[in-house]
């Protein structure tokens, strides 16, 4: 959505001297007459009716989801360096499913922190590969750079850097309108980028969002990806040879149940950093070829735009799902806090109950036998 609105600005910026002078353009959306765009064209105007609703239920899942994850990931059992930029992750796809779902209520303000929080999120997951990776590979370096502290580094600075670099965006947006000659009564609202701004800011601006926002993440998640598959491969072969040894003593066991943990944990993560990669870099290529090509942004971008944005929130929204599929502690955990309690009241109320009736029934017979003597 936000690079939809920078490549229009760029394309505007030379005309825009004022809202009332874009009044002779601001109804020119028209799609390229081609078979292929006009098939474009026709899927937008077919998906757009339930989009909103599907984005709603998603952000709503999300929110929720990833709240459960951040109160599941925070018990002192689940505390590790991994967990903690698992819960920055899941703080950050939180907000910014918030404020995607409310965005259109004052779009200025909550598009640039979407884009921010997003960028965030994008980038820790990059970290968290990264983590993984020095935990596996470097078995007794790995621990000390992979530490705790070294991971709530990694997510201030993260978050200080990405922060501080988006801020020209806040300056991107601002509310315009136009009148048409040709329609009667007709005024268009929109959001424009103000013409005083240079144009080198708004280009720079541009693509700092198209690289490193988007490109430069998923360059570095396929990197991550080969090498974690590659972790993954000499960590089954070593665990072949384990099981190949003849003496299977308590010591060997233990050492196979830990590199089991280990590489479910790590296809979990990988799982994760797959799913942000294939959601993610048909972004960035698009945004690219936005800048490429003049005509492909509004015949092919703006169409696709709204599948853009759901598979966002789909990467923002999964990973609690794969915690609880890929994960017996999580799993364990979340029963622990979220389903033991509410089981134990209604386990307790049912035992409560049965030993009430149990005791009238004792009673009773008591009663019976008395009658009888």
């Amino acid at each position: 959505t936000r690079l939809r609105q920078e490549k229009k600005a760029l394309d505007n910026m030379g005309a825009a001297t004022s809202s009332v002078d874009n009044a002779s353009n601001c109804w020119n959306h028209s799609i390229t007459e081609e078979p292929l765009y006009k098939g474009l064209a026709t899927f937008q105007a077919a998906y757009r009716p339930v989009h909103g609703y599907l984005c709603a239920a998603l952000c709503v899942f999300g929110v929720a989801a990833n709240l459960a994850s951040i109160v599941v990931l925070t018990r002192r059992t689940m505390v590790s360096s991994v967990n903690v930029i698992l819960i920055a992750v899941a703080v950050a796809d939180m907000f910014t499913m918030f404020f995607y779902f409310f965005h259109l209520l004052h779009f200025t303000v909550m598009s640039p922190a979407v884009l921010v929080l997003h960028t965030i999120a994008s980038w820790l997951t990059v970290t968290l590969a990264i983590f993984r990776y020095l935990y596996i590979a470097l078995p007794t370096r790995g621990v000390t750079l992979a530490s705790i502290k070294n991971a709530y580094i990694s997510i201030a600075g993260i978050t200080i850097v990405l922060t501080l670099s988006t801020a020209p965006n806040y300056l991107m947006n601002e509310a315009a309108y136009c009148i048409s000659a040709d329609h009667d009564n007709a005024t268009v609202y929109f959001i424009s980028t103000p013409a005083s701004l240079p144009k080198a800011l708004v280009m720079s601006n541009y693509w700092t969002i198209a690289i490193a926002y988007k490109i430069l993440p998923c360059g570095l998640l396929s990197l991550m990806t080969v090498l974690l598959i590659s972790q993954l491969s000499k960590a089954a072969k070593r665990r072949r040879m384990l099981l190949n040894k003849a003496q299977a003593g308590e010591a060997s066991r233990r050492e196979q149940r830990n590199d089991r943990r280990e590489q479910r944990t790590t296809r979990m993560l990988l799982a994760i950093v797959i799913i942000f990669w294939v959601t993610e870099l048909p972004q960035g290529v698009m945004s690219l070829m936005c800048f490429i090509m003049a005509s492909f942004q509004k015949n092919v971008y703006e169409p696709l735009g709204d599948v853009l944005d759901l598979l966002s929130l789909v990467n923002n929204s999964c990973n609690f799902v794969l915690y609880t599929s890929m994960s017996k502690q999580f799993r364990d955990t979340f029963a622990q806090i979220f389903i033991s309690p509410w089981w134990q009241r209604g386990g307790g109320q049912a035992q409560r109950t049965l030993e009430l009736e149990e005791h009238i029934e004792l009673n009773e017979n008591n009663s019976n036998r008395v009658e009888e003597n």
